[in-house]
């Protein structure tokens, strides 16, 4: 019975231990919420996400397509939370989805705080 509980008590501390999802992570907050607080501390960095697959590159959700140098500097200076890696196997890209829809909230409400000033 004292194995049991000791080897209980370790599992519970080595799953703790493991880093949480890091798009479950992201789509767990509140992406408005979010822009706010970090708009209010003086950080206008978009989310950038990774396109992974054959066609690789990287995406501002929630911002027109453009190739204007505004769009380019955008993603220049860029936040990066997420990485391919982050993303799995994913072949609907479900989690790619989900993650880029919380995205596109977040630069959004960041484009609507800017445009106010």
């Amino acid at each position: 019975m004292f194995r049991v509980a000791i080897a209980l008590v370790v599992a519970i501390a080595a799953s703790s231990a493991i880093p949480a999802d890091p798009v479950e992570a992201l789509v767990a907050r509140n992406p408005i919420s979010e822009a706010e607080r970090a708009y209010a501390a003086g950080n206008t960095r978009h989310i950038v996400l990774p396109v992974c697959g054959e066609q690789r590159g990287e995406v501002i959700p929630g911002r027109p397509p453009d190739d204007t140098p505004e769009v380019q500097r955008a993603i220049d200076e860029g936040q990066r939370p997420l990485s391919c890696a982050d993303f799995g196997y994913d072949p609907k890209n479900a989690r790619f989805v989900r993650a880029a829809r919380w995205a596109a909230q977040y630069n959004r409400k960041l484009l609507e705080l800017g445009a106010k000033r």
